[in-house]
């Protein structure tokens, strides 16, 4: 009897170690999107937790179809395309980009990876007619819409009014470059290269830090405004470097019962 008590605490003992490994060492996002994600001297792509979030939203909302503008380092594609495949593989990505520098890398990541079966990429302009119209014939209905390509005002209002209406009803629009960077990289952020038609950085009305991207902020509160039908959670803090996350879906009620006869 004794012998088997210390078999079964030797057991446990291993269980726990093996378990503590896993707790120290294991990422709920894959590792590699870290290697292409945004740094504070580089903040136009996507951070590297901000590409865990959005793995994590894809895995829990278990989106049929997304939809991205913008491929940038092609973190946030990459965090998508493996959300899918961790989701069963079912789901389908379609990223839009202006660039065939951008287009052609993020292939070449996504062949690497083994994920461009789940991803296609459009070069084009998300202005384009005939871009949306492809975009809608090989997805129809989109859960996921990442908005992230130009980042002037008119460029942020132009992608939302041209796609929001192929968003599903209880999908989600996110929007990428919303919040401030703490003053101390200020600096760094006035010597970024900017979109020839993007507003320069301006400081917060508290003073404690700086929009690199004043125009996409500015752009979704005139969105809300104007479509009262949608609700907004912001994803950003200032406690360490990140680009900022916003995310509108439409209103409906949480408890919505059949009616009893």
């Amino acid at each position: 009897m004794r012998l088997q008590n210390i078999n079964r605490n030797a057991r446990a003992v291993l269980k726990a170690a093996a378990c503590e490994v896993i707790r120290r060492y294991h990422q709920v996002a894959p590792e590699f999107t870290r290697f292409y994600s945004g740094t504070p001297t580089n903040p136009g792509p996507v951070f590297a937790k901000e590409a865990d979030f959005l793995y994590t939203l894809a895995r829990i909302l278990m989106p049929n179809r997304i939809l991205e503008i913008g491929l940038g380092g092609a973190a946030s594609t990459l965090a998508f395309a493996e959300a899918l495949r961790q989701n069963g593989g079912e789901g389908r990505l379609v990223s839009i980009d202006t660039s065939h520098e951008m287009a052609a890398r993020a292939n070449i990541l996504l062949k690497m990876h083994g994920l461009k079966r789940f991803a296609t990429t459009l070069l084009g302009s998300s202005d384009d007619p005939s871009i949306r119209e492809q975009a809608a014939e090989m997805l129809g209905q989109v859960d996921i819409l990442l908005i992230d390509g130009d980042h002037s005002f008119d460029g942020v209002v132009r992608d939302f009014q041209n796609f929001h209406t192929l968003v599903a009803a209880t999908g989600v629009i996110i929007f990428h470059d919303t919040g401030p960077f703490e003053n101390r990289y200020a600096d760094q952020i006035a010597k970024l290269p900017r979109e020839h038609n993007a507003a320069c950085p301006i400081p917060t009305a508290d003073g404690r830090g700086v929009y690199h991207r004043p125009d996409v902020a500015r752009a979704v509160d005139w969105i809300l405004e104007q479509h009262p039908e949608y609700g907004s959670l912001a994803i950003h803090n200032m406690a360490e470097p990140s680009c900022g996350i916003a995310i509108l879906q439409r209103r409906a009620p949480f408890f919505s019962p059949a009616e009893q006869p």
